[in-house]
């Protein structure tokens, strides 16, 4: 079990793709408070998922909707995040930049996946 895992959280993070594509189907996107590191608030985006509703408690996870991903999302979908709503997209695990660390990262794939 990934390390990351022993402590689980409302949010998805890289660990739990467990290295591979997880492709999703969009509920919803809202705005939420969330709070940082700090204890600051802040106001972003977050992905609902409609396979997470299946699921009980914190294992119902979604995504905080970075501006990476973001721009992805409308590519693929475009600028109206109501059109969002039944839209597939995959997720993988990867490294990224964040300041000067690297960091573990979840990123959206730059393509519709197949349908069903």
């Amino acid at each position: 079990m990934h390390a990351e895992l022993l402590h689980p959280n409302e949010f998805l993070k890289a660990a739990d793709l467990r290295g591979q594509d997880v492709t999703l189907t969009i509920l919803h996107v809202e705005l939420e408070q969330l709070t940082m590191t700090g204890g600051q608030k802040e106001t972003k985006p977050v992905v609902h998922f409609t396979e997470m509703q299946k699921r009980e408690g914190v294992e119902r996870k979604r995504l905080v909707l970075n501006k990476t991903n973001r721009r992805i999302i409308q590519r693929l979908y475009g600028d109206e995040t109501d059109h969002w709503k039944g839209k597939r997209i995959t997720l993988y695990p990867t490294r990224a930049k964040f300041g000067r660390d690297d960091v573990d990262a979840i990123r959206i794939r730059n393509k519709k996946p197949e349908t069903k």
